[in-house]
């Protein structure tokens, strides 16, 4: 399976682990370059962003098997979502946060939530977000901090459980 980062690495780790399968991490430099490799068929699948695959699965060249995220991608309508195809402990997506240094006063992190949300909400920034794949999400801190240490938790499991080792 073309690999090319640890988010992707990572996922295809826990696939494995969730549909009980095995498969051989190929590294590629990026993304453009394993989704080649399985539109030429040199491999038998590619775990990539949506953005990347969406238009070879729309060109006919890929079959969207399943998405990871919590609802069916927009720009891969057709593909169900890895709870439609019966694992519903496989869930993974990839995010975007805002963060200020540690001690950055309440009022100003008040404030840049609120302006980050502002932008958020425009349309021609929705649209912007959309034609990249993005579905923006405006919480306030605590509901990040909360996601970020859900994040760790849960990633950190299965790299642990795979074995995996910093050199």
């Amino acid at each position: 399976m073309p690999q090319t980062g640890s988010p992707p690495h990572v996922l295809g780790l826990l696939i494995q682990r969730t549909a009980g399968i095995e498969f051989t991490m190929v590294p590629y430099k990026g993304g453009i370059e394993a989704v080649a490799a399985a539109v030429a068929g040199d491999v038998p699948l590619v775990i990539e962003a949506p953005t990347a695959i969406a238009p070879q699965v729309r060109a006919g060249k890929l079959k969207g098997l399943m998405v990871t995220g919590r609802e069916r991608e927009p720009s891969l309508p057709n593909t169900p979502t890895a709870i439609e195809s019966g694992f519903a402990d496989l869930q993974g997506e990839a995010w975007i946060g805002l963060v200020a240094p540690v001690g950055t006063a309440a009022p100003r992190i008040a404030r840049l939530n609120a302006a980050l949300a502002e932008v958020l909400a425009m349309a021609q920034m929705k649209e912007r977000l959309a034609s990249l794949g993005f579905q923006p999400l405006v919480n306030g801190p605590q509901d990040f901090d909360k996601l970020i240490a859900a994040e760790r938790i849960k990633w950190s499991a299965v790299i642990r459980n795979a074995g995996l080792r910093l050199d």
